[in-house]
């Protein structure tokens, strides 16, 4: 074999390595991201989902007229701080969650309303106010987990 065969042979052979390396080394990166951005996601809808386990106790303390005034005030602070922990974690990851952003807006402001309303001593609570905004968190976090899982 001339050298000419030798470099027909060897050429395409060393190109196809190379190319083959490049891709495989990208398909790593991109695994290594998507794992990454799962447990990012797990994270998140874990403290929804302890939300959400609040959120029943909450609703039936809060529709209970026997119940003691101060463990409906503890209970509802709570969920509020569980909500509070949904909302602080994508804070901390804002980058990995850009697609829930109109989403946990949305939350923070019904959460603070929510805190404002059930903190403020002045005013006497009303509890289908209360059960209104705690349904309405619901939803959010609902839908916020929903596209947790679509995504």
């Amino acid at each position: 074999m001339e050298t000419k065969d030798w470099i027909l042979l060897l050429v395409p052979i060393v190109f196809d390595g190379a190319l083959i390396f490049i891709l495989q080394k990208l398909f790593e990166k991109r695994q290594k991201k998507q794992r990454i951005q799962n447990y990012y996601l797990d994270t998140l809808r874990k403290n929804i989902d302890v939300a959400l386990s609040l959120h029943a106790k909450a609703t039936r303390l809060a529709n209970d007229s026997y119940s003691d005034d101060q463990e409906i005030l503890n209970t509802l602070n709570l969920y509020i701080n569980s909500c509070l922990d949904v909302y602080y974690y994508y804070v901390q990851n804002k980058n990995t969650f850009i697609f829930l952003e109109k989403d946990i807006n949305e939350l923070s402001s019904t959460i603070m309303s929510l805190a404002n309303y059930v903190n403020n001593s002045e005013e006497s609570k009303d509890n289908m106010k209360i059960c209104m905004k705690i349904n309405t968190i619901r939803d959010i976090l609902m839908t916020i987990k929903d596209d947790c899982i679509k995504f």
